[in-house]
């Protein structure tokens, strides 16, 4: 893409003999992979080769190892990892056997075995293609020593081959030339012409994943002459188209019949040249959303041409069109593929006066339809605290994506995404993609910025207000503590002084206790002496009284003067103090 055809070069068996058969196979990075048949000299072995781009091409290898006889007419299918499957015919000396082999990315070419083998007749014409999930169908003709009937095989990613089945149960006559096609799911439709006892007819089966296979049905009904050739493809969603070479009685047609995944086919159409004669020599090519490509050879009094017809899923078939436009020899053997942006190539062999040569046509779809695009990340109407968002999506492999302006990288598959600088409330972001063929297509996604930080300068200036009150607060507390402690130094002080008081006050308590513990000494001495007074006799005067009562009360009164005298003084001190 971009550059054009390279140079010829020879696939690397070299040495004697000749190359024939060739079969390409490609997967969706463009690595591909092409086996062939090789004539040694002395016998027949399939070869292959692998490419890949920035490479080019590997060393070519023989695949048959153990097999013994010659090896025919390979067939390649690949997945969308690059994994494939070759299947041949091997001709061991008394009969055919189906070979296999099989191609891992990760390990390489695995070693070549039996695929399906019949002690009772000869087992060839395989066919095989590959599902999106590394699964794959082999189909094939076999003989039960009568007639040849149509045999499958199912590949499974997890558990290898599946036992052989038989698809067609019709015993009026033999079928051949089987012709498999498989949805990325998985389940897979069948083909092959088969003899009703008078004629040759087209038939199909369907294999649902999980179901097995289905009753076989004839496609074409037609009783004039007989139907040979069938080719098959199907889309991304199953549904199937066949087309085939049928004879009317004066001349062949190319036929073709339309499929639904969830019923029968269609009323088969005319698709070919048929102001022209015999057309021969069917190939199909159906892209994933069911746009089918046929070619053929056809005869136009003077020389075999290259036709080819588009079948469109709104449309219908668009009508025939001459490929080889050249007026040279014979043109033969056309191959048709498509790619996923409808494109057709077709390649064949044209004859001339100087030998063969390999001519190649494409053909461009005019595109028209907007690239697809799906915004996954963020969801609509999403609220953040974020100052971005991560964008993500998906597009058409290919296209440009712009998402705000800015140019944003995407990936092989599609797959795109970038970080947007968001502002602060509702934002609109707006994704554009760009395909090759200069069609766009736009999505817009809707984020509110919930902006924290007016949030939280507000809620800092609360803090800041409610700092300053708490200052002021504490330096008014500080005033208070100071007042406090001048008026704690007061108590203090007067504490003090008030323990001294208590201290002289104890003191003249402690004299006071003394006096009176010396007058109670005294009274006791006192009340003896009058006791002892009372006990003498007493001298009366003339008025009758005793001698002894002056003395006694002179004592008291001095007794009652000495202790009053101390506990006037002590309170005379004790309010000085105060």
């Amino acid at each position: 893409v971009g550059l054009g055809w390279g140079v010829a070069a020879p696939m690397g068996t070299g040495g004697i003999g000749d190359d024939y058969d060739p079969e390409v196979a490609v997967d969706p990075e463009g690595n591909a992979i092409t086996v062939w048949s090789h004539s040694n000299g002395s016998g027949r072995d399939i070869w292959a080769n692998r490419y890949v781009p920035g490479w080019g091409w590997g060393i070519a290898a023989p695949l048959e190892g153990s097999a013994t006889g010659d090896g025919y007419y390979p067939q390649v299918a690949v997945d969308r990892r690059g994994n494939a499957f070759v299947v041949w015919e091997q001709y061991d000396g008394p009969r055919g056997d189906v070979w296999v082999c099989r191609f891992s990315v990760d390990q390489g070419w695995g070693n070549a075995s039996l695929l399906g083998m019949n002690a009772s007749g000869p087992v060839g014409v395989p066919n095989v293609a590959f599902d999106d999930t590394g699964g794959a169908m082999a189909v094939w003709e076999q003989s039960d020593g009568i007639r040849s009937n149509i045999w499958a095989r199912r590949y499974g990613s997890a558990v290898g081959w599946e036992a052989p089945t038989l698809v067609e149960t019709n015993d009026t006559g033999p079928a051949a030339l089987p012709r498999v096609a498989i949805d990325p799911t998985g389940n897979a439709v069948v083909v092959w012409q088969q003899l009703d006892g008078f004629r040759s007819n087209v038939w199909s089966s369907r294999y649902v994943l999980g179901q097995g296979w289905g009753t076989p049905n004839l496609i074409e009904t037609a009783v004039t002459a007989g139907a040979m050739s069938p080719r098959i493809g199907v889309d991304r969603l199953g549904n199937a188209m066949a087309v085939w070479e049928q004879g009317n009685g004066s001349r062949k047609s190319i036929m073709a019949s339309f499929s639904p995944s969830n019923s029968g086919w269609s009323v088969p159409t005319v698709i070919d040249q048929d102001s022209l004669l015999d057309a021969v020599n069917p190939e199909l090519a159906v892209d994933h959303l069911g746009t089918g490509v046929a070619v053929w050879r056809q005869w136009d009094g003077v020389r075999f041409g290259i036709y080819a017809n588009r079948y469109l899923q709104d449309g219908g078939w668009e009508g025939p069109t001459l490929v080889d436009a050249d007026a040279g020899g014979n043109a033969s053997y056309p191959h048709v593929a498509v790619d996923r942006d409808g494109d057709v190539f077709v390649v064949w062999q044209r004859a001339s006066v100087t030998g063969s040569t390999i001519m190649a046509s494409r053909y461009e779809t005019k595109d028209i339809a907007p690239p697809a695009l799906v915004i996954a990340l963020p969801t609509e109407g999403v609220f953040s605290n974020q100052s971005s968002v991560w964008v993500a999506g998906s597009t058409e492999p290919g296209a440009a994506i712009v998402a705000n302006g800015a140019l944003v990288e995407v990936a092989a598959d599609g797959s795109f995404g970038v970080r947007i600088v968001l502002v602060p409330g509702p934002n609109a972001i707006q994704v554009t993609a760009r395909d090759r063929a200069g069609n766009t297509a736009t999505a817009t996604v809707n984020v509110t910025y919930d902006d924290p930080v007016p949030d939280l300068e507000a809620r800092l200036a609360s803090a800041q207000n409610g700092l300053a009150e708490a200052g002021s607060l504490l330096a008014s507390l500080e005033s208070a503590l100071e007042a406090a402690s001048a008026s704690l130094a007061g108590a203090q002080g007067h504490l003090a002084r008030l323990e001294a008081a208590s201290n002289s006050t104890q003191a003249d308590l402690e004299a006071a206790r003394a006096n009176v513990t010396a007058a109670e000494e005294k009274i006791a001495s006192l009340e003896a002496e009058i006791v002892a007074l009372r006990e003498r006799p007493t001298v009366t005067t003339s008025a009758g009284e005793g001698i002894a009562m002056p003395a006694l009360i002179l004592a008291l009164c001095a007794l009652f003067v000495s202790f009053f005298g101390s506990s006037i003084a002590a309170r005379r001190r004790k309010r000085s103090g105060d």
